[in-house]
């Protein structure tokens, strides 16, 4: 209806109207069956596409996982490595103090006995010196005895 006039079939505007809509229909159908040749394996390329995605997906969830596993297995593994490695230091040091501790008290037990041995040592000699004064004051006396009687006599 146009304008207020009825148009209908019976009608030439209308018969015309009628000609350019079947034209146009066969158009439509022509550049549908253009399109089905083109474009028929496009739908099915297109779900080929997408399960191909949904494959890669699911892949990547499942490395994604795994990965998460293998992280978290990592991180126990470290800190079981640190622990481990903070104890074993904790026994080094440990060790290293009781060396030290030992090393001092070995160094303080040489310097004693080279302190006694110089003590000892320093009392022989004052021994052997007093041996060796008492000696010559008793050969010195026993001269001194020797000539005093010679000459008395």
């Amino acid at each position: 209806m146009e304008g207020g006039t009825v148009v209908t079939p019976e009608s030439s505007e209308g018969r015309e109207r009628i000609a350019r809509l079947e034209g146009r229909v066969e158009d439509v159908r022509q550049d549908v069956e253009r399109n089905e040749r083109t474009f028929g394996p496009l739908p099915l390329a297109v779900e080929r596409l997408q399960w191909t995605i949904d494959a890669i997906n699911a892949r990547l969830d499942k490395r994604d996982h795994e990965d998460d596993i293998r992280f978290e297995k990592l991180s126990r593994s470290f800190e079981n490595q640190i622990t481990a490695c903070s104890s074993q230091v904790a026994k080094v040091a440990q060790a290293q103090q009781e060396w030290q501790e030992s090393e001092l008290a070995r160094r303080e037990k040489l310097a004693q006995t080279t302190r006694d041995r110089k003590v000892s040592d320093k009392t022989s000699r004052r021994a052997m010196w007093g041996l060796i004064g008492a000696a010559a004051v008793t050969g010195l006396l026993g001269l001194v005895t020797q000539l005093i009687t010679a000459l008395s006599g």
